[in-house]
């Protein structure tokens, strides 16, 4: 990667990892804009680690009165995406180099916000057992590329009666214990690459996702008080449309 590759991939991963737009399939098509730059899974989570540093700066006085219930609510939403991420890894990585899979991932999440935008405002101020549960089978939909991890969460949420605003705080915050890990596991395999060029251009794209992560959280948080992902959903349905018309040519 050269140095301009390097900033526009993080910042892709820093904007589209909170906007339900779909981080993993939006760097995947990127990516192939760029002649295949196929880092797979490591590089992909290095980027993760990244917006994980934002949404501990965003929600960093939450995060500091988290209560040990919170933590069990916490494990709870993580256990479905851990057995996934352990179980079915090489599929899901595989998934990565397929356009058409990955354009109808598109069109389903746009799908899902679009049904889950018309939900009248929930009434629970607070996650439960139920919640955590439900958002962490969305999660675990979400290691798909072109599924988003935020847009599936979130609808979860507010499909299960919570306010969209405390669906969208849990969703972030609960990727935390999900990215982290996944990044413990995959760290060796970062340091094993040893190319030299090739550290430079991975801090260049951590430091555009921390960057730009921090302000995608700020955008949803703003978005959310207008009530309305129909946006995203057009947005999805469109690159959706476009990116499996480009696989069959």
């Amino acid at each position: 990667m050269n140095f301009w590759q390097s900033i526009i991939l993080g910042a892709v991963q820093g904007f589209t990892e909170f906007l339900p737009v779909s981080s993993s399939g939006h760097l995947a098509i990127v990516g192939s804009l760029f002649g295949r730059i196929n880092q797979g899974l490591t590089f992909e989570i290095l980027l993760h680690l990244a917006t994980l540093i934002a949404v501990i700066y965003v929600y960093r006085r939450r995060i500091k009165e988290i209560n040990f219930k919170f933590l069990l609510l916490l494990v709870v939403a993580s256990i479905p995406a851990g057995i996934v991420g352990l179980l079915f890894s090489d599929a899901v990585e595989s998934a990565f180099s397929s356009p058409l899979l990955i354009g109808i991932a598109f069109l389903f999440t746009g799908t899902v916000l679009y049904f889950v935008n018309r939900l009248p405002e929930g009434k629970k101020d607070s996650v439960g057992y139920k919640e955590a549960i439900g958002m962490g089978l969305a999660q675990a939909i979400a290691v798909l590329p072109g599924v988003s991890r935020s847009g599936m969460t979130i609808a979860a949420g507010v499909a299960l009666g919570l306010k969209r605003e405390e669906a969208a705080a849990f969703s972030f915050i609960m990727s935390v214990p999900v990215i982290a890990g996944a990044g413990l596991l995959e760290i060796k395999d970062i340091f094993s690459h040893g190319a030299s060029g090739f550290g430079f251009s991975l801090l260049i794209s951590f430091l555009a996702a921390i960057i730009t992560g921090i302000l995608a959280i700020n955008l949803v948080r703003q978005l959310l008080k207008e009530k309305n992902f129909n946006y995203f959903s057009y947005y999805l349905w469109t690159i959706g449309f476009l990116t499996i018309i480009a696989s069959l040519f």
